[in-house]
């Protein structure tokens, strides 16, 4: 199973009060091919919301833009459930909003990886240094929690994804997709087997520029069963072992 690692630091370059001084970094993972760095932006606030004092004007930086369009949005007299409905990670959108109704920290942008001179882009970039770092030590990482609560009535999940909240349409097609090119390249002696071809477009045209015939050539064997690999010529006794 593959895993994606998303460390969430907060405090320590994002959530700036009274008390700034008090410096704290947490490192938090996500398991399952279906989670991106937006999640890891979306829980890094969740955090920040959820342990910050509501007595301590304070303010939290975050490079994640489409957050602060959101929470600004949400203070308008626009209901916002339709547009999270579409959004991949919608629940902790919505868990989001439900921390700023009664949440005075304030939320501001801040440029990620920014040639800029100020406290704020020093900040976000130790938080990227930190990430990069704890990726050196998985197994001393908590994992996030996942909001089902925020959830909708039905949600896909899947072993190897986890929730899918994305457009599921569009993650069916690729997992089948995907699904069905492993088990041809499995088999039919390697006749599917991606690896064999040049992944680079071919020529405008092929007959004046000859850089792909050799990708060409592999894979006119490899589609008529005449690629001369070991399982092949082993079979055809040629060779002793496979």
């Amino acid at each position: 199973m593959s895993l994606a690692y998303l460390f969430l630091e907060f405090l320590c370059h994002s959530l700036l009060g009274l008390r700034a001084c008090s410096c704290q970094t947490y490192f938090i993972w996500h398991n399952g091919r279906n989670i991106s760095i937006l999640h890891g932006e979306l829980v890094g606030i969740i955090l920040a919301l959820t342990l910050s004092d509501p007595a301590v004007p304070s303010t939290l930086y975050t490079d994640h833009l489409n957050s602060i369009h959101i929470i600004d949005d949400s203070k308008t007299i626009i209901d916002q459930a339709p547009c999270l409905r579409t959004l991949n990670g919608h629940s902790y959108y919505r868990w989001i909003l439900a921390l700023t109704t009664n949440n005075s920290l304030h939320i501001t942008y801040t440029p990620g990886h920014s040639d800029e001179v100020s406290f704020p882009t020093r900040l976000n970039y130790e938080a990227d240094r930190y990430a990069s770092s704890a990726q050196r030590q998985p197994r001393e990482i908590l994992s996030a929690p996942i909001p089902t609560f925020f959830m909708d009535e039905y949600t896909f999940y899947s072993h190897d994804d986890g929730w899918i909240e994305s457009n599921i349409m569009t993650y069916l097609h690729k997992s089948r997709s995907l699904s069905t090119s492993r088990a041809l390249a499995s088999g039919h002696q390697l006749r599917m087997a991606l690896h064999l071809y040049d992944p680079r477009p071919p020529p405008e045209f092929p007959y004046t520029h000859a850089y792909s015939v050799y990708s060409a050539l592999v894979q006119l064997y490899a589609r008529s069963s005449q690629l001369p690999t070991a399982d092949l010529l082993h079979s055809r006794k040629l060779l002793l072992s496979a």
